[in-house]
């Protein structure tokens, strides 16, 4: 749980009149942003945790009228964001491509009360008073929910990956580890990490067996064309988890992602989230419009953790010992 790095706005100091940009706003650990796709293992997470999904269960991609209607009286009908359907499709293929209609069916499947109580358990904090909603903001949003409509905190959602590289535990934030007084004497002492078991380990590690194919390009070659780590000692590719979130509007783009918890205790367990944004919410300026968030915040992700991991030895997502099935399917 200990941070590393930690940047909350470009420049605390700027004195800027621009509204997109205020210097001295939090945006990691205060603002609260819409994760857009990068919520979706949250969903299915929770869906697996309590046994209502696996990696094989079978999801319908196909267009679908939803229930409740819009503010023009239209059914609500979403799309995937390359406006295709697929047809039947496994929750590991659903996830790793990131379709939407599939993750909202996963929702349905899982129960929003059911993905609210692990998203609670694992310290997310949602829209408070006084909107009314406090921590019911995800039954609010019912299966938009699915897709990251939520606003969360981008420090929450670095802790919950992480969590997904450690066996299901969250472990809450340390920015301090220890403060010494103009004498000498230690003035305060952070103590031992303090972790929540929010999914089990058998759970973590599908998690992470699927999305850690988003670097491999014999599983995902589109994705590992942007995520693809090739750093290690001897030039071979580390085994690294990814996910992106892109809002429908383009006014939030973020990439979250870790690594293995390595051998060697020297080398930290690594749990990184990037977000691109205005503080005003406005859209960000892009060239070329629709854009993707690996098109940005995936690839400062996938900058920094190349650069900061660069020689590390090799390690890789290992299953529990036991509760974990491999089949062909």
């Amino acid at each position: 749980g200990d941070i590393l790095a930690y940047v909350g706005s470009p420049d605390y100091y700027r004195q800027n009149n621009n509204q997109k940009l205020d210097p001295k706003m939090d945006h990691v650990g205060l603002a609260k942003r819409q994760p857009g796709s990068a919520w979706k293992p949250m969903v299915y997470a929770s869906g697996i945790d309590s046994g209502r999904l696996t990696a094989a269960s079978v999801l319908l991609d196909i267009t679908t009228p939803f229930g409740g209607r819009s503010d023009d009286g239209s059914a609500w009908v979403p799309k995937n964001a390359n406006k295709t359907d697929s047809g039947p499709i496994l929750v590991r293929d659903a996830l790793q491509q990131s379709l939407n209609v599939p993750a909202i069916r996963a929702l349905h499947r899982a129960g929003i009360k059911n993905v609210r109580k692990y998203a609670v358990k694992a310290g997310f904090e949602f829209i408070p008073e006084p909107f009314g909603f406090g921590n019911k903001a995800l039954d609010a949003a019912g299966l938009a929910g699915a897709i990251g409509t939520v606003e969360v905190r981008p420090l929450d959602m670095a802790k919950a990956f992480g969590a997904f590289g450690n066996a299901g535990k969250v472990t809450e934030p340390r920015f301090v580890l220890s403060i010494t007084g103009p004498n000498g004497e230690r003035v305060y002492e952070a103590g031992k990490p303090v972790t929540t078991q929010v999914w089990s380990p058998q759970t973590a590690y599908i998690i992470s067996d699927i999305l850690k194919g988003n670097t491999n390009p014999a599983e995902n070659a589109a994705w590992a064309r942007i995520f693809a780590l090739y750093n290690t000692k001897g030039g071979a590719r580390r085994e690294a988890a990814v996910k992106t979130g892109t809002t429908n509007n383009l006014k939030d783009y973020s990439t979250y992602g870790y690594l293995p918890k390595p051998k060697n205790d020297k080398y930290p367990a690594l749990s990184v989230g990037v977000w691109y944004g205005n503080s005003n919410s406005a859209a960000p300026y892009v060239t070329n419009p629709p854009i993707y968030s690996m098109d940005n915040a995936g690839q400062t992700w996938h900058a920094f953790v190349q650069r900061y991991t660069q020689g590390w030895p090799v390690s890789t997502f290992k299953p529990p010992k036991t509760g974990v099935v491999s089949a062909s399917v």
